[in-house]
């Protein structure tokens, strides 16, 4: 059961457990959420609920290994008409190797573009700047870093590991 003070990921957004209220609806015990990313807004959830719709942050251990994986983890091989079908499973799964994995196809398929003389395409830019907002959100509450230098540590880490091979 989470408690006042919390983080926890709701859906795809990383929220603070403000309080838990008694009874607030059908008798029923609700949680309520702030949106780290965007603390105007207030998310209330049944406890009941809480199970299937919210999870802990992963903890700092459990970033750094996923972030040691992440040159080993496949990109996708889909063509064109079917891409957007399978960008939006991967994101739906809540699989943080999903996550990667959209965005290092979203990458390699606009850089492969670029070389062609081509324009990057939409749902490529689309789906990628999802999974890396989904994806540092996150990583940047468990290792303590603001989103830009997360995403900076990451880009950094796996060149590391990329030279290192």
């Amino acid at each position: 059961m989470a408690k006042s003070g919390d983080i926890v990921v709701y859906r795809r957004d990383v929220c603070r457990v403000k309080d838990l209220i008694k009874k607030y609806r059908n008798d029923e015990d609700y949680y309520v959420l702030l949106p780290l990313n965007d603390e105007t807004l207030t998310v209330y959830v049944s406890v009941e609920n809480a199970a299937k719709l919210f999870r802990p942050v992963i903890s700092r251990e459990e970033a750094e290994e996923l972030i040691s994986k992440i040159p080993s983890i496949e990109p996708v091989e889909v063509g064109d008409r079917m891409i957007e079908n399978v960008y939006r499973d991967l994101i739906h799964s809540n699989e943080h190797e999903d996550l990667v994995r959209v965005i290092k196809t979203a990458y390699l398929r606009s850089e492969e573009k670029l070389q062609k003389g081509l324009r990057r395409s939409e749902k490529d830019k689309t789906y990628f700047r999802m999974a890396e907002k989904i994806l540092y959100s996150e990583l940047s509450v468990c290792l303590e870093k603001t989103y830009n230098e997360t995403e900076e540590y990451v880009v950094s880490q796996v060149r590391l590991l990329n030279a290192a091979k």
